[in-house]
């Protein structure tokens, strides 16, 4: 069976045009896991962050409470 100009160009413009499609898809799932991935970073770094500052804080009173207790004695 033999294709005709007009259906060779129409098979030609469909497969590019999947083509593109699959190609713009991945596309946008790599840049949708890559961002995942910076905002996890971004936020393990947050609370990283904040943990270290809560125990610095907590470490600080603690060292204020029995400091306090050693004047008082």
């Amino acid at each position: 069976m033999r294709l005709s100009l007009k259906n060779k160009v129409i098979f030609v413009v469909v497969a590019i045009s999947l083509l593109t499609t699959l190609c713009i898809g991945i596309m946008m799932v790599y840049s949708m896991v890559d961002e995942s991935n910076r905002q996890v970073e971004n936020y393990r770094a947050t609370l990283t962050q904040d943990i270290e500052k809560q125990l610095k804080d907590q470490t600080e009173s603690a060292i204020s409470v029995i400091n306090y207790g050693l004047l008082t004695i």
